[in-house]
């Protein structure tokens, strides 16, 4: 199914949005970042699947991520530690969405990056979120694997430049960046290659995911985690994760499922970081029966 953009003017800036039309209240798909540099997320890449599944039976918005470049000061009000520069632009982003959808009450659905952003607009807004799905999220953890190493690399002067420009142009990159995200290597078909191909070849967002990536990832830990916080969100949660996530260790989301009251964990086997694509019919399933679409 082909899913045409919608565009929403916020003040300035212009958002792209694919939507589905259907029953309240909205599910809300967050996109993440991608591998950088090689592959930038989009809307349609994460949640392009998800979005035909649920055309039939809730309305479903996919919110593509503006471009971010700056790493200034927060700027969604005070939580300590918590959604500074990039995240907290991302953050008052999504709450404009809403706003300006009219949209009261949401159920939220964000994978890597976007699970990030999901878990803090819940904890601000708990009579707004009545549910969180939370897949591969970041903000789980207090250090990415290889920490330092990761630090000391998006630091390198002019790497962000240099390396997007260069990678974006060879085709050839697509293949390995995906084997390294996903883990069941049967979902990478030609097809798929393409798709992440052409979404990644046009699409600004590398930049935006290498700027939250280089604001976050401090030499000490994260920036950003919720681990001291997760106690507080009030809805029912549904952590999905892959058992050989490479980017955010699962044991990760086995934490959350302690911290968080009203939490379930979907673990699926032999899976990385994209559950959502890599067990799709499984996924979407867990999806429809979590959120309690007929």
């Amino acid at each position: 199914m082909a899913f045409a953009p919608h565009w929403l003017q916020i003040n300035d800036q212009i958002i792209n949005l694919y939507a589905v039309s259907g029953s309240e209240p909205a599910v809300i798909l967050l996109h993440g970042g991608g591998w950088w540099p090689v592959l930038a997320d989009t809307p349609l890449l994460s949640w392009g699947p998800t979005l035909e599944v649920l055309s039939k039976r809730r309305r479903a918005i996919a919110v593509d991520w503006p471009t971010c470049e700056t790493e200034d000061a927060e700027v969604a009000g005070p939580l300590p530690g918590q959604a500074a520069g990039i995240a907290s632009k991302l953050l008052v982003c999504l709450d404009d969405i809403l706003n300006a959808l009219g949209l009261d009450t949401v159920v939220l659905v964000g994978l890597s990056m976007g699970g990030c952003v999901a878990m803090d607009y819940a904890l601000r807004n708990p009579k707004r979120v009545e549910k969180l799905v939370l897949v591969s999220s970041y903000g789980l953890h207090s250090h990415l694997p290889l920490h330092k190493l990761m630090y000391l690399y998006l630091n390198l002067p002019l790497v962000d430049e240099f390396m997007w420009n260069l990678m974006r142009s060879m085709r050839w990159t697509v293949r390995p960046s995906l084997r390294y995200i996903l883990r069941n290597y049967r979902i990478i078909t030609p097809a798929l290659m393409e798709t992440a191909w052409q979404l990644t070849s046009k699409h600004a967002g590398g930049n935006t995911f290498f700027h939250w990536l280089k604001s976050e990832v401090t030499w000490r830990g994260m920036r950003t985690s919720y681990l001291n916080r997760l106690s507080e969100l009030e809805m029912p949660v549904l952590l999905v994760h892959g058992e050989k996530d490479r980017l955010v260790p699962v044991d990760c989301a086995r934490q959350a499922q302690r911290l968080i009251p009203q939490a379930e964990l979907l673990v699926f086997p032999n899976c990385g970081h994209w559950p959502q694509r890599e067990y799709a019919p499984a996924f979407h399933q867990a999806l429809i029966e979590f959120v309690g679409i007929q």
